[in-house]
């Protein structure tokens, strides 16, 4: 008894969770084999699939190749493409989209407004501003919050504190969009305001919470300052440190030219595979901010 054209659509799905590709090309040449690759639910499901999976340009093929695009099946293209480091090309997809007539809805805003600040894209992200408030989307939490961003990126954050303060609701993506834009701008001291906002508000911190802190504190130098909040991050909030939150430190004591503490940092990150010459830990940290420090300092960091 052969699948039929539902049972595919829901296996779809899997091969994009466990990056099962060869099983998912089988999948696909089943649809095309017995004529079902017209179905608009498989299509928008291998479109998924392929995305998920890393192939965008296979993913792009199912999608060109699709008599009927419903809103979901555009989202999944411009939302792939977005996430895939491709920002222009999720923004031709959404003018493609309007053109063809398509809805958006919040998510095709949301990863529009993802790509513009990517780029980044002032005019663009302020375009799509003005048609949230025509469309009455400037009322969703998440668009507002990519819209905080964008403006952020683009370098006015004069725009991302305005859009922030006319939000009725927030939520920890709206404050950490805010922490964020100050961050990028070094504004340290109106970080911590906000942040006891925050808490004040009853949101509760996360991760990307407290990178934005950490980077604000490299920038302004305030050493103390980030080692606080770094503990605080870890012993009062139970947030596992990443990554990106050592490398924040590793910066944050190499611009105060503090290389021991630099290099205990980078010894103390819980990795099984760390290894303390510059080279590899320059891998790991993968942060322009260590490939400086090293280039700087290679003989305490490579005896």
């Amino acid at each position: 008894m052969r699948p039929n054209s539902l049972t595919l659509a829901s296996v779809l799905p899997a091969c994009a969770g466990l990056v099962a590709l060869k099983l998912g090309k089988e999948l696909h040449g089943n649809i095309l084999k017995h004529g079902l690759d017209g179905r608009l639910h498989l299509g928008s499901a291998l479109t998924d699939m392929y995305a998920k999976s890393g192939r965008l340009d296979l993913a792009h093929q199912v999608f060109e190749r699709m008599f009927e695009r419903d809103t979901i099946c555009w989202n999944s293209m411009i939302t792939s493409y977005s996430q895939n480091g491709k920002p222009e090309e999720a923004i031709d997809i959404i003018c493609e989209m309007g053109m063809a007539g398509a809805k958006y809805d919040c998510v095709s805003i949301s990863a529009a407004l993802s790509a513009c600040a990517n780029l980044p894209a002032l005019l663009y992200g302020k375009e799509i501003h003005g048609f949230m408030i025509r469309s009455a989307f400037s009322s969703d939490l998440f668009a507002e919050s990519a819209l905080v961003d964008v403006y952020a990126k683009c370098g006015n954050l004069v725009l991302a504190c305005r859009v922030f303060d006319m939000m009725e609701e927030k939520n920890e993506v709206s404050w950490n969009s805010i922490i964020s834009a100050y961050g990028s701008h070094g504004c340290l001291q109106d970080i911590l305001v906000l942040f006891h906002e925050m808490l004040g508000n009853g949101i509760l911190p996360d991760h990307v919470t407290f990178l934005g802190i950490l980077s604000a504190c490299g920038h302004a130098g305030q050493v103390d300052d980030g080692i606080f909040y770094f503990r605080c991050m870890i012993e009062e909030y139970g947030i596992p440190a990443r990554l990106e939150h050592y490398a924040c430190m590793v910066d944050l004591f190499g611009r105060a030219g503090r290389l021991s503490e630099a290099f205990e940092i980078i010894k103390s990150m819980p990795f099984s595979q760390i290894l303390v010459s510059g080279e590899h830990c320059l891998e790991l940290v993968g942060s322009m901010a260590m490939l400086s420090l090293l280039k700087r300092h290679q003989d305490i960091f490579l005896t």
